[in-house]
């Protein structure tokens, strides 16, 4: 299982993703970008925007983070034989809305938002996506995308049919509830849940070869969890 996230000063020609993660698994992509433009329904589109990566979206808009091509480097890296930890500081003090104005319009978050997203890879097997949103106004939005056939949801537990043999499964710990909307665009599935204010999102993401299950649990208001899956369990 290969992940790669971004997180970093590097900006040119950049899409507002900071702290968004794809992922290779047994051979396959799973989670992937779109790169630089794509097709969808017959015209080719731009895909700069933070709701096409898999990220949160802040009120229906993409994030300018601290400004032209400006963001911040990674706060923390720890990697161990057992998990790797990516903390992202990611302050958000202008929107842009690229389907209705240029990409360097910026749109002042007023007040800003004060965000962190902890990437915690347990090895080998999967992800848990801790979005830490310390001050915030708005609505926000939790997305995911993946290189499938069909998308499933089953009350807070999410499953993608995989296009190339490998099925990618996500399941909300915080909220414990929510309402998913699952859909497609271009070449992925994808789904989204909705938040408002500064509420976190705690979400578990994994890799599944067809027919392999994943038993997840949470106590302690989603610090503590319990994850089951066939011949593994932590």
């Amino acid at each position: 299982v290969f992940v790669l996230t971004k997180n970093g000063t590097a900006t040119h020609h950049n899409d507002f993703d900071e702290g968004g993660f794809t992922i290779w698994a047994y051979g396959s992509p799973i989670a992937s970008d779109f790169g630089y433009h794509a097709h969808h329904e017959g015209r080719s589109y731009g895909v700069g925007d933070t709701w096409k990566h898999n990220c949160v979206e802040f009120d229906g808009k993409s994030s300018g983070f601290l400004g032209i091509e400006q963001t911040s480097p990674p706060e923390k890296f720890v990697s161990t034989d057992l998990a790797d930890l990516l903390v992202s500081h990611l302050p958000i003090n202008n929107f842009r809305d690229l389907a209705h104005a240029w990409y360097m319009d910026r749109i002042p978050a007023d007040p800003p938002i004060e965000y962190r997203r902890y990437t915690l890879f347990v090895k080998p097997h999967y992800l848990l996506i801790y979005d830490n949103i310390l001050e915030c106004r708005y609505t926000h939005r939790w997305w995911l995308h993946a290189q499938a056939e069909s998308v499933e949801v089953d009350g807070p537990r999410v499953r993608f049919a995989g296009k190339f043999g490998v099925d990618l499964v996500a399941q909300f710990i915080e909220p414990e509830a929510p309402a998913i909307t699952a859909g497609g665009w271009s070449v992925m599935k994808h789904i989204h849940a909705e938040q408002s204010l500064a509420r976190d999102w705690r979400v578990f993401v994994a890799p599944a070869r067809p027919g392999q299950a994943f038993e997840v649990s949470a106590t302690q208001g989603g610090r503590v969890m319990h994850v089951e899956t066939e011949g593994y369990e932590d």
